[in-house]
């Protein structure tokens, strides 16, 4: 699959959220968007 930029507009408390998950799994934010974003374009199809 290609890879594409994506520009996100996150209100501050669920920016927080998503960095903590990030945090709690090791991983970069980055990272976790887009394992959330590949998830949810999976299930879509």
């Amino acid at each position: 699959m290609a890879k594409v930029d994506v520009v996100l507009d996150l209100d501050k408390d669920l920016l927080y959220e998503l960095m903590l998950m990030a945090h709690e799994r090791d991983i970069t934010l980055n990272q976790l968007i887009e394992t959330i974003l590949s998830e949810y374009i999976k299930n879509e199809n």
